[in-house]
């Protein structure tokens, strides 16, 4: 999960953490966002796989 970007370490850690199965309450507790943010990162990443 090496990337310059500080917003793209963020939105991977997201989508790594979904992948692993957490449920969105406990994304948002350990990447600490919201709820929002959970859900917009997750849907981009859907729209290119």
């Amino acid at each position: 999960m090496e990337h310059p970007s500080g917003a793209a370490k963020k939105k991977l850690h997201v989508v790594y953490l979904k992948a692993l199965g957490l449920p969105h309450q406990e994304i948002i507790r350990i990447a600490r966002v919201s709820e929002d943010s959970v859900r917009r990162y997750l849907q981009a990443y859907m729209k290119v796989v």
